[in-house]
């Protein structure tokens, strides 16, 4: 069974909405799809070592949402 979450992150300029997509009922990776800026690619966060990684190459965009990206997975892992 899958889990999916929705999370919005509010910055002065625009609201975000983003997709946490796991596979399986444990939470160890995401699928993080941008709903609301499309022509971000999806990317994979991952639980390595009871913490939470981003993926090394990230577009800059990415890059300045990344703790609330990894606020976020915390908060959805089971």
């Amino acid at each position: 069974m899958a889990h999916t979450f929705l999370y919005t992150i509010e910055t002065p300029q625009h609201n975000i909405a983003v997709k946490f997509a796991s596979p399986t009922k444990v939470t160890s990776e995401f699928l993080v799809t941008f709903l609301t800026a499309p022509h971000i690619e999806p990317f994979t966060i991952m639980l390595k070592n009871e913490k939470w990684q981003l993926p090394e190459e990230m577009p800059a965009e990415v890059q300045a949402l990344e703790e609330e990206l990894l606020k976020a997975a915390r908060k959805f892992q089971r």
